[in-house]
């Protein structure tokens, strides 16, 4: 009460009511120096610890990915995994597992135990993202054709925008779409590179 500059409890009681005064900071006030510190970090170990046996189960029978069953997953952008691919699994907290590629550089720099091993589920039908590099010649009507060729094959662009490099002799098209599985955007990849035009198209990886 002293350290607020108040009298009365009440006064304490209704600013954490209003939420003028976070109950963290009350706690910490109250705590010992250093003890507020010490168990929010046991807390959060405790919650990492029990998020990791969820999906850490004794068989070490991989997590199947379905993008249906509730579990929280996310794919790492560093890597952008794709359906058909090998994927190693990482429990990050409060993101349940974040998929990589087994490939992954960035999954070779996090911590080994905190992997689990998980795999696609067949038979899912979700869409994930996946992103392509077109290089190709800057002239009128290219970014339709490869449109053409994204309707033809039944895959949706996400997102499209083109460059021009070179001094404007050629140009770079960026390709958002939306693919079941790595099959499909390699498929979709080959089709592109037959336009009259295109010199080469790549995936991106992060």
């Amino acid at each position: 009460l002293k350290k607020r500059g108040v009298e009365n409890i009440s006064e304490i009681y209704v600013d954490v009511a209003r939420g003028a005064l976070p109950l963290q900071k009350v706690v910490r006030d109250l705590l010992p120096e250093g003890v507020y510190q010490t168990r929010l970090e046991e807390s959060q170990t405790g919650a990492l610890t029990s998020l990791l046996n969820r999906f850490r189960p004794r068989s070490e029978s991989p997590v199947l990915i379905t993008g249906e069953d509730g579990v929280l997953v996310s794919y790492a952008r560093c890597c952008a995994p794709l359906p058909g691919e090998l994927v190693v699994g990482f429990i990050t907290r409060g993101r349940g597992i974040t998929v990589h590629r087994n490939t992954c550089k960035q999954l070779k720099e996090l911590d080994a135990d905190r992997r689990i091993p998980v795999q696609w589920a067949g038979g899912a039908t979700t869409r994930h993202s996946g992103e392509i590099h077109i290089y190709c010649d800057d002239r009128p009507g290219m970014l339709a054709n490869i449109s053409k060729i994204c309707e033809q094959n039944h895959v949706n662009i996400q997102r499209a925008s083109a460059t021009g490099i070179n001094e404007g002799s050629l140009a770079v098209c960026t390709l958002a779409v939306e693919v079941r599985d790595v099959n499909e955007l390699s498929r979709l990849i080959r089709h592109i590179q037959q336009i009259k035009g295109v010199d080469s198209v790549e995936r991106t990886l992060g």
